[in-house]
């Protein structure tokens, strides 16, 4: 997750883009790259028939199915995505960046 995030964070800085809406936009694309993290992670792991992991955990703690957990993330993350277009909006460089690592990443 590391990586992902400051190959993002280099990428919005060498555009020299307006700093307040990246830093506004900032804690949902955090979210959104740990959202995706955590859904990939989930499905290698059960592929390989582990159950210690942050999805599993979530099902159990609240009495649902990990694939039902999974969806509830998917919708999370498609929340924080749209969050993160209408705080971009009025900034066309952040917009393409965000769309460009949004292909590559996710």
């Amino acid at each position: 997750m590391t990586v992902a995030c400051v190959a993002f964070q280099e990428r919005f800085m060498r555009k020299q883009t307006q700093l307040h809406a990246v830093l506004e936009a900032w804690a949902n694309v955090l979210r959104s790259i740990f959202e995706l993290i955590l859904v990939y992670r989930y499905y290698k792991e059960a592929i390989a028939g582990e159950t210690k992991n942050y999805i599993s955990n979530r099902a159990f703690a609240e009495a649902k199915a990990p694939l039902q957990i999974a969806s509830d993330i998917r919708v999370e993350l498609v929340s924080s995505r749209k969050i993160i277009y209408e705080i971009l909006a009025s900034n066309e460089d952040p917009v393409q960046i965000w769309r460009a690592f949004e292909r590559g990443y996710m």
